[in-house]
């Protein structure tokens, strides 16, 4: 399934948050929805990643 959203518009709209702009302004600008803004801010405050889950894929 292809993304709904590109990478550079859920960073840029995670930077405007950090920035100090509401997240429900920044969600009805982008058109994001508002808990998968705060989801992404949450993780870009704690550092971590988006990782596949799972075991590694065997096929090359």
């Amino acid at each position: 399934m292809a993304p709904k959203y590109t990478q550079a518009a859920l960073d840029s709209a995670v930077q405007e948050v950090l920035d100090g702009t509401p997240a429900t302004v920044v969600a009805e600008a982008s058109k994001i929805p508002v808990t998968m803004i705060r989801k992404w801010v949450t993780n870009a405050k704690n550092g971590t990643t988006r990782k596949r889950r799972g075991p590694k894929p065997l096929l090359p």
